[in-house]
């Protein structure tokens, strides 16, 4: 079944949606009914069983210009997500979802207050931001090349690793948290005191800015093998952050192991 420009109500049993999209805008959005809409290139679309099917394997003529499709998920349906995407954009505008997998190479991928059972990425090339996004397991996410920003929301579990670039996590509320960067850097701002946290901080080429501590039972790994390892506190404002960045400036611009 293929439409184009056209809105397709889909079956409201759909446990799963699957999409297989080369050079593609992939959009899924909370509403009231289960459809796809805007579909705007040689998207295919089908049910199997359960299952949801969106695919798109024409090249385009020029690279990076891509087609777009949206599918509006209804609250109540929860259904598992599975993209793999090249030279696309996904974007997860709020909604209910079972488990979240994506695997998108040469694009970028958006979460805005979204919830999911877990939410795993691998990525290529890839810009990834995830922002008040609420999970019950965790958020798990393996980039070879580009970053990762994590803002807000409630994650118990965080494990981001990234072999070539940044990784950002923004007053976002978790149990545990590893991160890990090959070359890039790691830099967080933390709810909450330090009292709160257990650190287990290095860095083998590059600096760290606070020690290990067996604090509270908030637990963070973080190691960056060319880059640095910087964590800060949201309390932190005015003169007490002032205070703060002039003792790392002084004090701990160090390099692990030194």
């Amino acid at each position: 079944m293929k439409k184009q420009s056209e809105t397709v109500i889909l079956p409201t049993d759909a446990k799963r949606i699957n999409f297989d999209v080369f050079g593609g805008e992939i959009e899924i959005k909370r509403a009231a009914a289960f459809s796809i809409d805007s579909v705007e290139g040689d998207f295919r679309i089908e049910r199997k069983s359960s299952q949801i099917n969106v695919t798109r394997q024409k090249k385009p003529v020029i690279v990076g210009t891509k087609a777009k499709i949206t599918m509006f998920v209804p609250e109540g349906l929860v259904p598992d997500i599975n993209i793999k995407a090249k030279y696309s954009n996904v974007d997860i505008d709020a909604g209910t979802y079972g488990a979240v997998y994506v695997e998108i190479s040469g694009g970028r991928m958006t979460a805005k207050d979204a919830t999911a059972e877990s939410f795993s990425l691998k990525g290529d090339d890839t810009g990834a931001e995830l922002a008040g996004v609420t999970v019950k397991k965790g958020v798990f996410a393996s980039l070879s090349d580009g970053g990762i920003l994590l803002s807000g929301g409630r994650v118990p579990r965080v494990d981001l690793s990234v072999k070539g670039g940044n990784i950002g996590v923004w007053e976002s509320d978790f149990d545990s948290m590893e991160l890990y960067s090959s070359k890039g850097n790691i830099q967080t701002t933390l709810k909450g005191r330090e009292e709160d946290y257990t650190f287990r901080l290095s860095a083998k080429d590059g600096l760290v800015n606070r020690e290990d501590t067996s604090l509270g039972s908030k637990v963070i790994k973080a190691h960056a093998s060319h880059g640095n390892v910087y964590m800060d506190f949201s309390y932190m404002r005015g003169k007490e952050k002032k205070k703060n960045d002039d003792d790392v400036a002084k004090n701990l611009g160090r390099q692990v192991g030194a």
